[in-house]
């Protein structure tokens, strides 16, 4: 009722927000006894102008961060299809060398925390040179594709198998020993008789492999194992070819087509 005074709390409102007005309330109450006629009113319409500024900024700004946000995971998905792709072999989807190599530091260094065995396999496909100089660059490339999808796909999916450069493969086998390892040479060997490779609707014969074998030593270094293991494929290619040597810094033994080791 105008004039009077309210006693008590009003019902539904809080006792100390009772009379209390809204902040654009209060501005327009303190510039009413001071301001001239329509000032006011225009005062009022700058707040409110300012007030929905402010608002269209905020939401500027959520739009302008959501679209940072939006770029900067597309850019992170970017910068990891590029890391994979500079990883990868572009013939055979297999990884590449610099993959390998990081792989084999991460494999020695488990090794060595662990005391575990790690062997190394260099693989060289025997007369490849002829596949391209008769069938042709195209079909060696598809003789690589086979192998990485048919022949070297028998590992465990733990080794690593990696395209080392040019016809050559590298494998890794983690927590293996030498006894292991020649099984799974063996059961390489065996894939490769029995698989054809079709090449523009033409069965090709796969070549034999000659690969050396060998066995991390404790405090070896990376370039000392992989010397080693080239060492004993070069010894597989002058003893014959399609055969895998053994190179563990001990007397050599092989294993010939049959399976059978030689001393």
């Amino acid at each position: 009722v105008p004039g009077q005074r309210v006693r008590g709390p009003v019902v539904g409102v809080a006792p100390d927000l009772v009379g209390q007005p809204e902040p654009l309330d209060a501005a327009v109450a303190a510039l009413a006894p001071v301001a001239e006629p329509g000032l006011v009113d225009l005062a009022v319409d700058e707040l409110l102008q300012g007030q929905r500024a402010l608002g269209n900024k905020l939401r500027g700004s959520k739009d302008y961060l959501q679209l940072v946000k939006s770029d900067s995971e597309r850019l992170h998905e970017e910068l990891n299809k590029v890391r994979l792709l500079s990883l990868t072999d572009e013939f055979t989807g297999l990884p590449n060398r610099r993959a390998f190599m990081r792989r084999l530091d991460d494999e020695i260094g488990r090794s060595q925390r662990y005391a575990t065995p790690l062997v190394l396999v260099m693989i060289d496909l025997d007369g490849f040179k002829a596949v391209n100089d008769t069938r042709g660059h195209a079909a060696g490339d598809e003789v690589l594709r086979c192998y990485a999808n048919d022949v070297l796909s028998v590992f465990r999916h733990h080794d690593m198998v990696a395209r080392y450069g040019g016809e050559e493969f590298s494998v890794l086998l983690p927590n293996t020993d030498s006894a292991d390892a020649m099984s799974a040479m063996r059961k390489v060997q065996g894939r490769v008789a029995s698989i054809l490779c079709e090449y523009e609707g033409q069965k090709l014969t796969l070549p034999t492999f000659s690969a050396g074998l060998t066995l991390y030593l404790p405090g070896e270094s990376t370039a000392a194992l992989i010397e080693r293991a080239d060492r004993a494929l070069y010894a597989a290619k002058r003893r014959g070819r399609n055969r895998v040597e053994v190179d563990f810094a001990v007397p050599e033994k092989t294993v010939a087509p049959n399976g059978a080791e030689d001393g």
